[in-house]
């Protein structure tokens, strides 16, 4: 959605450290899709996953989806699969409820 893709542009932003237009982020996607190649989105989630080891690290990689995903005040199953799959690979379930509750407090701020 519109929404989502202003939040992703919004973190984007942030972690540029300089604002990101909506040019820049169809690029990145558009990257990021070129090295997905032929694996399948749960091939890559998987893949992204295995390499942060840090747990502060998976906790905010979730945040941020979690962050987008809520960003259009829309759900649906696709979202639910993802955000599922988010939550095995990153191994947090223990914590995903407080997490997105952190993010539910701060887009409310």
């Amino acid at each position: 959605s519109l929404d989502e893709a202003n939040a992703l542009g919004d973190l984007v932003s942030h972690l540029q450290g300089e604002a990101a237009s909506m040019t820049d982020v169809g690029q990145l996607l558009r990257a990021a899709e070129r090295r997905r190649g032929k694996e399948t989105v749960e091939e890559r989630v998987r893949g992204l996953a295995s390499v942060l080891k840090r747990r502060v690290v998976r906790e905010l990689a979730y945040k941020a989806a979690y962050a987008i995903r809520v960003s259009d005040l829309e759900a649906n199953d696709a979202e639910a699969d993802l955000d599922a799959l988010l939550v095995e690979t990153l191994d947090i379930a223990d914590s995903a409820g407080e997490l997105a509750s952190q993010v539910n407090e701060a887009l409310m701020d």
